[in-house]
């Protein structure tokens, strides 16, 4: 626990997710109830299967939505406000 403190006080990376992250931090390690799923760690690392990240690492030629008709950038957010 004290290594992943040291890291997240000094992020080398995803630094808008780590400032999300870290004030609840301890509070999420010590809770007794939920987990963290595979399609939540996607949400909140921007990683997975959003047209940005896909775009970024070249595995599609355009960081568009397929899923709406809206010619907007596919981001873990819009994928989110799209299903509320």
């Amino acid at each position: 626990m004290a290594e992943w403190a040291t890291r997240l006080a000094h992020p080398s990376a995803s630094h808008r997710i780590i400032a999300a992250i870290r004030p609840a931090f301890t509070s999420w390690i010590e809770r007794r109830h939920g987990a963290l799923s595979f399609r939540l760690t996607q949400v909140l690392s921007g990683h997975g299967s959003f047209g940005r990240y896909l775009c970024q690492i070249r595995r599609e030629q355009t960081a568009g939505c397929h899923h709406c008709s809206a010619s907007v950038e596919d981001t873990a957010l819009h994928t989110l406000k799209s299903l509320g």
